[in-house]
């Protein structure tokens, strides 16, 4: 059972959130504010970014490799060990002190600039103390030679956050065509509604007047039910049409959540206007000869894979290679009984010792030749795969879309030519239904026909726009007034 403290809350949680949305009201929607909601940066704009900055990240990560980077080091012993034999001395003290400059360089080189101060007491010396500078040089005499392998590695993670930055901007383009057909398909929607409420009340009309015929005897009942059976159908019509606004509202919603908890009604519009002025980019598009690459950012995708997997090529390729390194290290320093002296050494009479060191490291068995095999193939795979798709979506987007929509036209030129045809019939075959000539079921049959006919052509109209917008999210630089990209 509810306590009444939990009903007190629960109203006083219900009558808060009705004043909120009463307190934000409807929103006006058209499609100039449509982009200006774009600009408050949704979810999904904000997720594209995301990716983008990932592969930023990627290319920050590789750059601190070589990076300079300072470091220090102290340590202390103490110890009351006893010696056993005099020639068998024990460390009773010893501290060390280091500072280090390290640094990697792009050309498969590393140097190392330490300078240090080491000091011990045993059971035979007091403070024996070493002061210097050592220099560490590293360099990669086969794999990474003049940093070839650096190189590639760097290339393909600049060409990684190009690319995504042109997927990026496709992304975007992807979200304002979606809104776009969203709100379209909104307007769709209200003069389908417009045009079923009139008729919903034409029908209304017509029931009425079969009512009374039927008390006047002149009709019988199957007309009236005839008439109700109408009504009844343009009522399931504006119902289904109601629903399908509220999926487009929700979907609009979804993506756009600052206006969430706002009533969304539509400023003013023009179906027709709109129609023909995508009509005129459509005869721009036509103009194009040949595919209008200039248009799209797909080919410089395209472009950017081709070059990314030649450097990925290089990475897998140098997997199974050997390893090869020389190092050498260069020490100068001063050495006495006690700190002082031993600085002193350093600075006027310092000593020095030069060494070398070759490193070889070749893997055995075929365990990353494999590997490097299979990389290969995935790099190759999903270059393939990533051009074929671009590729695709370039040509068939242009070709074929140009072509739906002049069919389109020819539907809409049709359509109208239909519904003006039948608007006439009807008017025929209303004088010909008073004089008793046809029934009132050829009579309803054509008035139905005329409104399909109508709601056809809307549907028509809709598709036209939401096509030449999928074209667009291809072709995102189309220079055509109602190709608008930019947020």
């Amino acid at each position: 059972m509810i306590r009444p403290i939990q009903l007190a809350c629960l109203l006083l949680l219900i009558i808060t959130r009705i004043a909120v949305a009463d307190s934000l009201g409807p929103i006006t929607l058209t499609e100039d504010k449509l982009f200006t909601l774009i600009k408050e940066m949704p979810p999904s704009l904000v997720r594209a970014q995301i990716a983008l900055h990932l592969k930023e990240s990627s290319k920050r990560s590789f750059s601190e490799n070589f990076g300079a980077e300072l470091s220090a080091s102290a340590s202390q012993l103490s110890s009351s060990e006893i010696s056993l034999s005099a020639f068998a001395p024990v460390t009773s003290k010893m501290s060390s002190l280091k500072m280090g400059v390290a640094k990697k360089f792009r050309r498969g080189v590393a140097v190392e600039l330490t300078a240090y101060k080491n000091q011990y007491t045993n059971t035979m010396l007091t403070d024996v103390t070493s002061t210097g500078l050592t220099m560490q040089l590293s360099i990669d005499l086969y794999k990474d030679l003049l940093g070839r392998l650096t190189k590639a590695r760097w290339s393909s993670l600049v060409y990684d956050k190009q690319r995504s930055k042109l997927e990026e901007r496709l992304a975007t383009a992807g979200f304002i065509v979606q809104l776009r057909k969203l709100y379209w398909s909104l307007v769709a929607n209200s003069e389908a509604r417009k045009l079923v409420n009139s008729l919903i009340k034409a029908s209304k009309r017509q029931v009425a007047l079969a009512q009374r015929r039927l008390k006047e005897r002149v009709a019988d009942y199957g007309e009236v039910a005839r008439y109700k059976s109408q009504l009844a159908s343009r009522k399931a019509q504006l119902i289904y049409l109601n629903y399908k606004k509220e999926r487009a509202v929700q979907v609009m919603k979804g993506l756009l959540p600052t206006i969430a908890q706002q009533k969304i009604v539509l400023g003013t519009y023009s179906l027709d206007e709109t129609v023909y002025q995508f009509f005129g980019c459509i005869n721009q598009i036509k103009d194009y000869k040949e595919v209008p690459l200039a248009n799209t950012t797909y080919d410089e995708i395209i472009t950017i894979i081709n070059k990314q997997a030649v450097e990925s090529d290089r990475i897998h390729r140098a997997h199974d290679l050997p390893d090869l390194k020389l190092q050498l290290a260069a020490d100068t320093m001063g050495k006495a009984l006690g700190g002082s002296e031993a600085f002193d050494q350093f600075k006027n009479n310092s000593r020095g010792s030069i060494s070398g060191a070759i490193s070889l490291t070749i893997p055995l068995g075929r365990e990353k030749k494999n590997s490097q095999e299979i990389l290969q193939l995935i790099t190759k795979m999903s270059r393939d795969a990533a051009v074929k798709e671009s590729r695709s979506k370039i040509d068939a987007y242009h070709t074929q879309i140009v072509a739906s929509i002049d069919l389109l036209q020819q539907v809409i030129s049709n359509q109208r030519d239909n519904s003006k045809y039948l608007s006439e019939s009807i008017g025929v075959s209303r004088k010909k239904y008073i004089q008793a000539r046809i029934t009132v079921e050829q009579l309803v049959s054509k008035e139905d026909a005329l409104l399909s006919s109508q709601l056809d052509e809307i549907e028509t109209k809709l598709e036209v726009i939401s096509t030449l917008l999928d074209y667009f999210s291809v072709f995102t630089e189309t220079p055509c007034a109602m190709n608008r990209k930019q947020i």
